[in-house]
């Protein structure tokens, strides 16, 4: 399964209109509201986005303070449908480390969920 990292943007943020992508390079320096738990992302984001400030926070008050704030958050294509908010462009990030893949193990019991994120993904 592949995950794929993009930036979720406020709709007058000055990259909004790079609708078929944007890099690392482009969003260096910014600052981001991330989720605390954001896994491998972590390292990535810090390695490729050295100039940037990165602002963590819990996964209950994340999505709020996305909703109210114009900062640049973070997505990807599993949680993209979570994170429904029509003041914001989610772009993807074009550059090979914004993909990830991973491999699953699951229960037969739990195939269900694997095959939701399946059709997400």
């Amino acid at each position: 399964m592949e995950e794929k990292l993009f930036a979720s943007l406020p709709l007058n943020h000055f990259l909004s209109f790079k609708k078929d992508g944007i890099t690392f390079n482009d969003l260096d320096g910014q600052s981001f509201l991330v989720l605390n738990d954001i896994g491998i992302w972590k390292n990535i984001i810090k390695e490729k986005l050295p100039n940037s400030r990165f602002f963590y926070q819990n996964k209950n008050e994340l999505q709020d303070i996305i909703d109210a704030s114009s900062i640049p958050a973070f997505a990807t294509n599993i949680t993209l449908y979570m994170r429904e908010n029509k003041n914001r462009i989610c772009l993807p990030i074009l550059d090979k480390e914004a993909t990830q893949s991973f491999y699953v193990i699951y229960k037969k019991k739990n195939k269900s969920i694997i095959d939701e994120i399946k059709e997400i993904n």
